[in-house]
């Protein structure tokens, strides 16, 4: 199979061979194929089966969307009247002397965005003079890059562990995300511009391979040690996605080449086995884009450069994780949210990517989804040339992908699917909406699972009430990220604490971090009328006087009501029970009517909550945060309702309703 610019890089269905059942393992599946001898030969012819033209293709890139080309060279043209984005030491090492690392990671973030646009200009303007204008740019970028003292970002570099010292150890690279971003945005440079670069910067091309392989090929074949290779998350697809990219455009030796992807592919293969037969992964919708969608990455081009040898299209997993997203939508904007994600994440996705997989796939319904985004204020300008940090920071391959798929800027904005009833087992999440096909009315999700997930945050039981789609009794997510985020101090943070979600808390005892914390019995039963969950708590709490802890939770479709009811049985009378909901809104208390007004400002949305008054009474905390990741989703606070059981008994059970009004 050949490969023509700036057509629709997905290949049809009848062009991939046909493959008997998925045995379980890409390596298993692929056979010889994967292995280092074959696919020396296979990828021999690699570099020019890279789907994107490179830029001395002058026919191919003027077909490119001139207003998509012309949105980014004007950030560009913007970017050049400041300096490039610096990283300084004493920001390296605020990690360590203040718990922060945003700042070194913004201007990281900053840099990649800058050059991705430069290299954009310098491959796509229909004028020569700009390009050779941005070709220097270029030039600048990927030299600060080699001139960097570490491609990892802070909170991820061993130089404090091994030496222990604030700042970088050249002479130790670490292989981490950031590493990767660098590695793969560094050969597409090479792939694009190569030529240009040989001709007016000897030497740069030759000065990429060294740093690449210093920094990236070198520590990922001979150490083994790296703490990211022990954990099954996404980082076993973030990394080796961006290593098989610059394997195939910076490694020139056949063999090196396929050493070190048939290496990656073995990573590919255990985050492979962590998605469930239903396609879900526990890190939730938000990293799905930094796991599954960097497999998806790496898979479509495993499936050009070997000229369709290796292609992963009739493997079950795989269709089915590219309907993980369009599960967890709520609307058009907000996403059912559990683990580290926001419930309002922005539209920077490389929606392309997805809408590929849904015409290779013949999934009308994941090309829909994709296409549902797909705005010309919202195209691949907008997601990797905006001033937010792209979804996938450094992904210069996804915007050159997202530039030359004719058939992704042709597509016509297409309705969400929205499916009435989801239920992913393998996770234990459970969504019903009032209708299938809209957001409008109410809508329930809710999860068990355990308290051990990667991304963790101690939720068993917990759910998300929605009016048209927008949450009202919310899941809080995750804060920008610091020290404690992912160290032994996270479960001080406030929103990763089960009493700041929307759970039960018996007799004071919040839920624990661990395996055993736990749902049991979880039972989906969909309906026409009423979709319905339920689940046993009683593990997800450490407390032997509780003998059992139930939820069930239902939307009823004719009566456009969400009822949750926890009943309890404690071995005896005791401190009361206590049952949290955290709200989104300007929120009125009535204890005597058994009630509570939530009311988004300046919208029509108004979710009234009602309990038996005589069987609870309800107190109210404000919460206030100056976050930038919260504040961008719920604004300025957010309100815990805590209802208390007004009986002191043994057991005793609490049913709470939501409904619009």
């Amino acid at each position: 199979m050949t490969t023509s610019p700036l057509r629709n890089v997905s290949p049809s269905t009848a062009e991939l061979t046909e493959r008997p059942g998925f045995p379980g393992s890409l390596l298993e599946f692929w056979g010889a194929s994967a292995g280092a001898e074959r696919l020396s030969e296979s990828l021999a012819g690699a570099p020019a089966r890279i789907p994107v033209p490179k830029a001395s293709a002058r026919e191919a890139w003027d077909q490119a969307d001139p207003a998509t080309v012309a949105n980014i060279i004007a950030r560009a043209r913007k970017d050049l009247n400041g300096p490039w984005p610096q990283m300084r030491a004493t920001e390296f090492a605020r990690l360590r002397t203040a718990d922060e690392r945003a700042r070194y990671e913004g201007q990281v973030f900053a840099r990649h965005i800058r050059l991705n646009r430069a290299v954009v200009a310098a491959v796509a303007s229909p004028d020569a003079a700009v390009r050779r204008l941005f070709l220097d740019e270029v030039i600048d970028g990927v030299m600060l890059f080699c001139e960097q003292s570490t491609w990892s970002w802070p909170a991820h570099d061993d130089s404090l562990a091994t030496r222990g010292w604030v700042v970088p150890n050249p002479e130790n690279p670490f292989l981490d995300l950031g590493a990767g971003d660098v590695l793969a945005q560094l050969g597409w440079i090479d792939h694009v511009l190569g030529e240009e670069l040989d001709q007016h910067a000897p030497g740069v091309r030759s000065r990429i391979r060294q740093e690449a392989e210093r920094r990236c090929f070198t520590p990922f074949l001979e150490r083994k040690d790296f703490r990211w290779r022990r954990n099954r998350n996404n980082w076993i697809a973030w990394i080796p996605c961006n290593l098989i990219i610059g394997a195939l455009t910076l490694l020139d030796d056949p063999h090196r080449r396929a050493e070190v992807v048939a290496e990656a592919i073995t990573l590919l293969d255990e985050f492979l086995d962590t998605i469930g037969t239903d396609g879900a992964i526990d890190e939730g919708y938000v990293y799905w884009w930094r796991g599954p969608a960097m497999l998806l990455d790496a898979l479509e081009l495993l499936h050009h450069v070997s000229a369709g040898e290796l292609s992963a299209i009739h493997i079950p997993k795989v269709g089915a994780t590219a309907r993980f997203p369009l599960k967890m939508q709520l609307d058009h904007h907000w996403y059912y949210n559990p683990a580290d994600g926001r419930a309002l994440p922005g539209n920077n996705q490389p929606w392309h990517l997805l809408h590929r997989w849904g015409n290779l796939l013949g999934d009308a319904e994941v090309s829909n989804h994709a296409a549902s985004h797909r705005h010309p204020e919202l195209d691949v300008a907008a997601e990797f040339g905006g001033d937010q940090k792209p979804a996938i920071h450094g992904m210069l391959g996804q915007l050159l992908m997202g530039l030359s798929d004719r058939r992704w800027t042709a597509a016509q904005t297409a309705p969400a699917p929205l499916p009435r009833d989801v239920w992913l087992p393998s996770v234990e999440i459970a969504i019903a909406r009032e209708t299938a096909g809209s957001a409008e009315g109410l809508t329930l999700a809710i999860k068990g699972g355990h308290n051990a997930e990667s991304h963790n945050h101690n939720d068993v039981g917990s759910l998300v009430v929605a009016i048209d789609g927008r949450p009202m009794a919310v899941d809080v997510g995750c804060p920008q990220y610091d020290a404690k985020t992912f160290s032994a101090e996270r479960y001080t943070l406030w929103m990763m604490q089960s009493s700041w979600h929307n759970t039960p808390e018996p007799r004071g005892v919040a839920q624990l971090a661990t395996a055993n914390a736990a749902s049991g019995q979880f039972v989906f039963a969909p309906g026409t009328e009423t979709t319905s969950v339920s689940m046993d708590l009683t593990a997800a709490y450490e407390l032997h006087e509780l003998q059992t802890l139930s939820r069930t939770a239902s939307l009823n479709r004719v009566q456009k009501l969400v009822t949750v009811e926890d009943s309890w049985r404690f071995t005896a009378p005791g401190e009361p029970m206590a049952i949290h909901y955290v709200l989104a809104g300007n929120v009125t208390l009535d204890n005597q009517a058994g009630s509570a007004m939530v009311e988004v400002p300046q919208q029509d949305h108004r979710l009234l909550i009602s309990w038996d008054p005589g069987l609870a009474s309800a107190t109210m905390e404000r919460k206030d945060f100056a976050d930038t990741s919260l504040n961008a989703v719920w604004g300025t606070h957010l309100t815990r309702l805590r209802l208390l059981a007004t009986t002191k008994s043994a057991e005793g059970s609490i049913a709470v309703s939501f409904q619009a009004v």
